[in-house]
């Protein structure tokens, strides 16, 4: 009944469980066992949590969308799209996109004058 009214703010939930975690394993009153239990408990929360805090309205605020040509068809990929591809894939893209694509004065003005 209260959820309902009153939602619950997971980002304070998350900032006390964390504080008051690393408080009792920072306590030096306490005992190992108590410690060991707290840091078990902390290694397992930060294992599930997600790689990233992703807003739920940001590929509706910002679509960005990477060209790609492939046998002289244009292929866009937007953000979302690419989220989807499994990490290896997204860092051989990346790593295609920045490696010795360095623009240099030529390349600048052949650029500018095309």
């Amino acid at each position: 009944f209260w959820n309902i009214h009153k939602p619950i703010d997971r980002d304070f939930l998350n900032r006390w469980f964390i504080e008051k975690l690393l408080s009792e394993i920072a306590n030096k009153y306490s005992t190992q066992a108590s410690r060991s239990k707290n840091l078990g408990t902390l290694g397992r929360y930060l294992e599930n949590m997600p790689d990233q805090n992703i807003d739920p309205h940001h590929f509706e605020k910002n679509e960005v969308y990477i060209q790609i040509n492939i046998n002289n068809q244009t292929v866009n990929l937007s953000e979302k799209d690419i989220l989807f591809f499994p990490k290896n894939v997204r860092e051989n893209i990346i790593k295609t996109l920045y490696d010795n694509n360095e623009i240099t004065e030529d390349v600048a003005s052949e650029i500018i004058n095309s």
